[in-house]
């Protein structure tokens, strides 16, 4: 289980670090539920709410045990980080 919490969290973050890389250099972002956070909280904000919802999503799968369902969302999320990269 421990192995899948590391997976998400490390996927959330180079989601932000990417996020926050692609705007730099021009790129918009896609989802609009954090272009609305954005939009809401600056810059930066959005980081502290998104963080603060993923956690409390890796909460509650983990108490669930559910390290599959960690997986799944690791893996969602590290491809949308993949795909910030393709900003240049």
């Amino acid at each position: 289980m421990t192995p899948a919490l590391i997976a998400y969290a490390l996927a959330q973050i180079a989601d932000v670090l990417t996020t926050l890389r692609a705007l730099r250099r021009g790129g918009i972002e896609a989802n609009p539920v954090i272009r609305w956070m954005m939009g809401r909280l600056g810059r930066y904000g959005w980081v502290v709410v998104k963080l603060a919802i993923t956690a409390g999503i890796a909460a509650w799968l983990w108490s669930e045990g559910q390290a599959v369902g960690l997986l799944i969302v690791a893996g969602v999320t590290g491809l949308v980080a993949l795909n910030n990269l393709r900003v240049r």
